[in-house]
């Protein structure tokens, strides 16, 4: 019912210290009990260091209830454990962790294992889909998330911008690595991004698009179009895709 890491709440005082509503995290568990570390001091112990001393208290399951904790555009975040994830999803043949069955979200790509513990906010929602920004880790983010992929950061850890991660170097493509044929295709199909799949294809998008299913497409809900001159364009490359239409064009 309960495992190491759940927040829950309590649902009844008892034990003359913990009352009604106190609200914690689940750092032991037993075969009836929990053992709850409380955001606030209830005279307790450490639970042989797992968790804050005076935080921590042994009591039956039914006192709890776990906690209802919805995301909110602005939420500090944290991407949950592989560990977590292979209790709520199931793996698949080539690595990656699947939805069960009658449940909506975006497939886990074992090369996400990276973001596993790392930190981000959230700057969409769009039912059992976020949008995130401001992550702490420096490898890529460009994928598509679902909210069971995370959890409330107990913490808050400094912004990228605070911790001085090093800023993204726009990448420069000179004008003689562009056609003139190249430019005209790019001003013609009014959309934003430019990305080019892991086999070669090439797609122009409204919005940012991000990798999808497998890691070697892109994707996005937003309209996008297929440019058929795959010939050209020879500098767009699956791993320095998506590019911005916009800087290409204006590249000096």
């Amino acid at each position: 019912m309960f495992k190491v890491g759940d927040r829950v709440v309590a649902i009844r005082s008892f034990d003359g210290n913990i009352k009604k509503g106190y609200a914690g995290k689940v750092v032991e568990t037993r075969s009836c009990q929990i053992c709850v570390e409380y955001d606030k001091y209830v005279s307790g112990h450490s639970c042989n260091g797992a968790g804050k001393y005076g935080h921590c208290w042994w009591a039956d399951k039914k006192h709890f209830k776990l906690e209802e904790r919805e995301f909110k555009v602005g939420d500090r975040v944290q991407f949950k454990s592989w560990e977590e994830l292979k209790t709520e999803r199931k793996e698949d043949e080539i690595g990656g962790l699947d939805v069960l069955d009658g449940r909506k979200g975006h497939y886990f790509n074992r090369r996400m294992k990276h973001l596993c513990g790392t930190f981000a906010t959230i700057r969409s929602i769009s039912k059992q889909f976020v949008e995130l920004e401001d992550f702490t880790s420096m490898s890529n983010t460009d994928w598509g998330y679902s909210i069971d992929m995370i959890k409330l950061a107990d913490e808050q850890p400094e912004k990228p911008e605070q911790a001085k991660k090093p800023k993204k170097i726009k990448q420069k493509i000179s004008n003689s690595t562009i056609s003139i044929d190249e430019r005209k295709i790019l001003i013609s199909i009014s959309k934003t991004y430019i990305a080019r799949d892991i086999d070669g294809r090439l797609f122009a998008y409204q919005e940012r698009p991000v990798i999808d299913i497998g890691g070697k497409q892109f994707y996005s809900s937003q309209p996008y179009k297929e440019i058929l001159q795959r010939e050209l364009f020879n500098f767009i490359k699956f791993t320095n895709s998506p590019l911005r239409i916009e800087d290409l064009i204006k590249e000096e």
